[in-house]
């Protein structure tokens, strides 16, 4: 048992199961090959957890905070910090203040604290954890896609703000962008929609890592203007999503040709579009990731629905047709949600189904986070799982 003054000194544990308290001063705390148990103080210290499996509290002070070669428990106090798992798989929990958490070799669990923190994955299977408690503006690197998982506890409103810097995600994103800011904020991405304004207002907000193009997805010669932008800026594209989308529903007996026909070009022919434009550099690249977003109406239809429903109905026909075709290359997905509080409504001009809708009364409805929460758990997943199909609704909607 070692107990540091508060000099500066060097504090070693040799051979033994060790514990060491650092004092105030400038020290380098060291333990040796056992298992040893290490308090930081509120001083600049290095605490070295030996070839055991250590405990490491860092204190208060601007720490560096070291596992080494065992499986190590390191927590990281109230300053600023770096905790460094070492060749074990180490699960580093970061303090209040602003830390930077480094996984390296093994399989670590990396938890995010109050401050500021930069988590940084190594070359095992890691877990980026966020609880409650966690600041939001946290930074991801090294992340890895097919590899390493991300947690976020129930209630977290920071996921927003994750960059995961080394996933690179290419998203069409349709009218609302609000998904978008939940996946992109600070990540590798290349914008489309139709509102120049609302774009250059997300990529203001994301930041340097972000492009955008106003795309008509009904435009063949756009969608593939699109995916060459993402390439020659960025070189590949891991992650496709077809999200654009209209809902005109109305009645047949309306007989709203154009609005028919518009729903075939942007909800079907603009999937296709997006398939055809980027599958040649997925299958080049050895893999890759498209999804795609269906509707619960695509399983279901209802009065007014018809068409709308076709269209969804035929999203999921091209998704499996694309998924058993390419099963073991390129990973597919179908999105199914249920209603979600975006502007895809504003496209209904029938007085009959805003009528039908008034005498429905107030319809639960998801916020737009939800589906982007869902396609970050699938694009998460290890290398050799996919997730196929999400359907994803509201507690209270029943159909």
């Amino acid at each position: 048992t070692i107990y540091g003054g508060q000099g500066t000194e060097t504090l070693s544990g040799d051979g033994g199961n060790d514990t060491i308290y650092a004092g105030r001063g400038e020290q380098i705390v060291f333990g040796g090959t056992g298992s040893d148990i290490i308090h930081g103080a509120a001083g600049w210290q290095t605490l070295d957890g030996g070839d055991g499996s250590d405990t490491i509290y860092g204190g208060t002070g601007t720490q560096f905070l070291m596992g080494d070669g065992g499986s190590d428990l390191i927590f990281g106090g109230a300053g600023s910090q770096t905790l460094w798992g070492g060749v074990g798989s180490d699960t580093l929990w970061a303090g209040s203040g602003t830390q930077i958490l480094d996984g390296n070799a093994g399989s670590d669990i990396l938890h995010a604290g109050g401050g500021n923190d930069t988590l940084t994955g190594g070359a095992g299977r890691d877990v980026f954890a966020f609880d409650r408690a966690s600041s939001g503006r946290d930074v991801i690197t090294d992340f890895r896609v097919g590899q390493d998982m991300i947690e976020v506890e129930k209630g977290n409103s920071g996921l927003a703000s994750l960059r995961l810097s080394d996933l690179f995600l290419h998203l069409a994103t349709g009218k609302d962008g609000a998904a978008v800011l939940t996946l992109g904020s600070g990540a590798t991405i290349t914008l489309t929609g139709i509102s120049t304004d609302q774009l250059a207002k997300l990529v203001k907000e994301i930041g340097k890592n972000a492009v955008y193009k106003k795309t008509d997805v009904t435009l063949k010669g756009d969608v593939d203007q699109l995916i060459d932008l993402a390439l020659k800026t960025f070189g590949r594209v891991d992650v496709l999503w077809n999200n654009a989308g209209i809902m005109p529903i109305s009645f047949f007996e309306e007989g709203n040709l154009e609005e028919w026909e518009r729903m075939v070009d942007v909800n079907i022919k603009g999937v296709l579009y997006g398939i055809h434009a980027v599958l040649p550099a997925m299958l080049k690249a050895g893999k890759g990731h498209i999804l795609s977003t269906s509707s619960t109406a695509g399983l279901k239809i209802f009065p007014s629905t018809g068409v709308y429903s076709a269209t969804k109905s035929a999203v999921k026909s091209i998704m499996e047709g694309l998924r058993e075709e390419l099963a073991g290359k390129i990973k597919v997905t179908t999105l199914y949600p249920g209603a979600v509080s975006t502007e895809l409504g504003r496209d209904i001009t029938s007085k009959r189904v805003f009528e039908m809708i008034g005498k429905m009364g107030p319809m639960a409805s998801m916020e737009a986070d939800a589906i982007a929460d869902a396609v970050i758990y699938a694009i998460s997943q290890p290398e050799d799982i996919g997730v196929n199909e999400i359907t994803i609704r509201p507690l209270q909607q029943a159909i």
